[in-house]
């Protein structure tokens, strides 16, 4: 049962569509040649992916696939929100892969899909020779970078928080930011000063 939001903030995926969303995704990662015989690592990109991160690593495991979850902070946004910048990655060097692995890069979202093509090109060049597939939950409409796995597509191009992802706006959401609810809330509309 959803519960209420503060003026201008909607339901845009329930829990359930969430949940339905990310098992068809396991089952659609887990016909990967080779998936079942490598080693699997999810490297997801800042915290707001790691709700999404945690559900394809226990989806994979029940599958019989051996997981591990890395994390990287790779961001284009500096400054105010929406305005991008060079692109920054930390963290790539203190994941050990020998190249054998079968990557995905993990993400909540592309937007513009600049931050994840270049995260993905980075983490290629270090593991030469790995299959690395660019994975998000949100493909938003706007995005002109198509991942290789995207367990929701055409995502409206609105503001968004829940399931792991912070909405920016604690005053309205909470001192969590909304990243604690178990769906995936949007801004329909702009407050009112």
């Amino acid at each position: 049962m959803s519960r209420e939001y503060p003026e201008g903030w909607e339901v845009l995926y329930p829990q359930e569509k969430i949940a339905e969303a990310t098992t068809n995704l396991v089952e659609k990662i887990s016909q990967i040649n080779g998936v079942v015989e490598k080693p699997v690592v999810l490297i997801q990109i800042l915290e707001s992916a790691r709700v999404f991160a945690e559900d394809l690593r226990l989806g994979l495991i029940n599958k019989g696939i051996n997981v591990r979850i890395e994390s990287i902070s790779a961001s284009s946004y500096k400054g105010k929100p929406g305005e991008q910048s060079n692109l920054e990655v930390s963290g790539l060097d203190k994941i050990k892969l020998s190249g054998d692995e079968i990557v995905f890069v993990v993400d909540d979202m592309v937007d513009s899909g600049d931050t994840m093509k270049k995260t993905v090109e980075q983490i290629e060049v270090i593991v030469s020779g790995a299959s690395v597939f660019a994975t998000v939950l949100l493909q938003k409409i706007c995005s002109s970078f198509t991942p290789s796995f995207v367990a929701i597509k055409d995502c409206p191009d609105l503001w968004v928080a829940g399931y792991g992802i912070n909405g920016n706006s604690p005053s309205e959401l909470g001192e969590k930011d909304g990243r604690d609810l178990s769906e995936i809330i949007a801004r329909v509309q702009t407050s009112k000063l």
